[in-house]
């Protein structure tokens, strides 16, 4: 199907003369605009159990010396272990037990 972008990058130079010109004409001929919205939402309680049951994994192997950077950075390296610890109760707890924090 024909987009906007689409018709913007085959007509570069008439698209923008339009668009300064005959911005109504233009926007009346051009297909309706789809809007794409993510799901920003986060079910903190799955990932906390999730990441729970990673961290104590790999903390069951042996390797006790790690830093919440470096758990981090093996669940993925997202900065939830540093930025939203108040959302992670299961795993600060364990985190806790194992003496990584205080």
């Amino acid at each position: 199907s024909i987009t906007r972008k689409l018709v913007k990058e085959s007509c570069y130079a008439s698209f923008y003369w339009l668009n300064k010109h005959e911005c109504d004409w233009l926007n009346s001929c051009l297909p309706k605009t789809i809007r794409c919205y993510k799901n920003k939402r986060v079910d903190w309680s799955e990932r906390d159990i999730i990441s729970s049951s990673l961290i104590n994994d790999v903390l069951s192997q042996g390797q006790y010396s790690m830093s919440l950077t470096s758990l981090d950075a093996l669940l993925g390296g997202h900065g939830w272990l540093l930025k939203y610890r108040d959302k992670l109760p299961m795993t600060m707890i364990l985190l806790r037990k194992m003496e990584l924090i205080k």
